[in-house]
């Protein structure tokens, strides 16, 4: 399995919209070529709504999870 980490400054603002269908498009191809995913987020970016409920959904699996700090988005992904 490989790994990417992310800064969340990185992504398009699109991502963060989950009517644009990125986020979803994005997931499904990591998740097809087995590759798992720490996205590092303020969490103020996280924010409420869709966007926070998406990620609540998406830290409870093992493909892909949003991090507030870089030392444990590393951990999950070496572990």
């Amino acid at each position: 399995m490989r790994n990417v980490l992310i800064a969340g400054e990185c992504l398009d603002e699109a991502f963060f919209d989950l009517k644009s269908g990125l986020a979803g498009a994005a997931l499904l191809k990591w998740s097809n070529y087995s590759i798992r995913v720490a996205v590092i987020l303020a969490p103020e970016r996280i924010g409420s709504g869709r966007f926070s409920e998406f990620v609540m959904e998406t830290n409870r699996g093992n493909q892909f999870r949003v991090f507030s700090e870089k030392e444990s988005a590393v951990k999950w992904l070496a572990g």
